[in-house]
């Protein structure tokens, strides 16, 4: 009787029957076709443990600072005041009650 004799793709060991390993897709950097290995447990509990700390290496997306978005909507108060002065429409008081409020907490700082 022949038995077949399986090996982890990662580390090379010796496993006891082909049910002990387990496939993994990997993703090239350059885009490239996908790769799908076979390893074992431990092999894979690396891998996994790898590709998490990976993960959280770079911060999730956050929010724009609010400096930063108080400038952009002061900028497009004063493009939208523009706008409707072109066409000869009235400004929204809204619209100028915002930007002055605005522009006054700017000035206290």
């Amino acid at each position: 009787m022949k038995t077949e004799k399986y090996y982890c793709d990662h580390c090379g060991n010796e496993v006891r029957n082909g049910n002990a390993l387990r496939p993994v897709e990997l993703h090239p950097f350059n885009w490239g076709a996908m790769t799908v290995r076979h390893v074992c447990a431990k092999c894979l509990k690396d891998i996994e443990d790898y590709i998490g700390t990976a993960k959280h290496t770079k911060p999730p997306l956050g929010m724009t600072p609010r400096w930063l978005a108080d400038e952009m909507r002061v900028r497009e108060i004063a493009e939208a005041i523009l706008r409707y002065n072109e066409v000869g429409k009235p400004v929204p008081q809204e619209w100028l009650d915002e930007l002055n409020e605005k522009i006054k907490k700017e000035e206290t700082k």
